[in-house]
């Protein structure tokens, strides 16, 4: 799952199972989901990425 957005109700994301790019699920459902697989993240930044401090 690739979180691409989210507002005051819903996260929105692509569904890498169904091929739904921008499908939305409500807030609060997303997070007793994410919590219940151990609120696992991933983060990716690109090789020549800089931060404000850099």
């Amino acid at each position: 799952m690739l979180i691409t957005g989210y507002d005051d109700k819903y996260i929105y994301f692509n569904d890498p199972i169904t091929g739904v790019k921008n499908k939305k699920i409500p807030e609060g459902d997303f997070r007793d989901a994410w919590t219940q697989m151990g609120r696992q993240a991933i983060t990716y930044l690109p090789q020549d990425f800089q931060t404000i401090d850099s």
